[in-house]
């Protein structure tokens, strides 16, 4: 079974899938390709447009913030399209998407908002 990775990066598809098992090199797709409800990709090009527009020309390492409760909803969105992602496509690939990472932000955010 291919992997599929749901990684969010300044202009690319959030969308990458493994050209083949024996070479671990991820080609860039638009979400359009697979065959998923239309609800779940218009949610992660969504997702994208929103991740997309933090990009900082004027100093591209540090990109614009967002509020703590818009960060918060944001990542709760890409968590939970994350996991329908991974069960409507379980039977296709290998769904690869850093749960531990944006689980860890999401608390540390939720954290930070209780501690004000």
């Amino acid at each position: 079974m291919r992997n599929l990775k749901y990684s969010l990066e300044y202009f690319c598809s959030p969308i990458w899938i493994e050209e083949d098992n024996e070479n671990p090199i991820y080609e860039n797709i638009e979400i359009d390709i697979l065959e998923i409800d239309h609800y779940l990709k218009d949610e992660i090009n969504t997702l994208n447009n929103i991740y997309q527009s933090k990009y900082n020309d004027n100093y591209p390492p540090e990109p614009y913030s967002f509020s703590i409760a818009e960060e918060i909803i944001f990542i709760s969105r890409v968590i939970t399209s994350s996991k329908i992602l991974i069960e409507l496509l379980k039977n296709q690939y290998n769904v690869i998407f850093d749960t531990f990472y944006w689980e860890q932000r999401l608390t540390h955010l939720i954290n930070e908002l209780e501690n004000k």
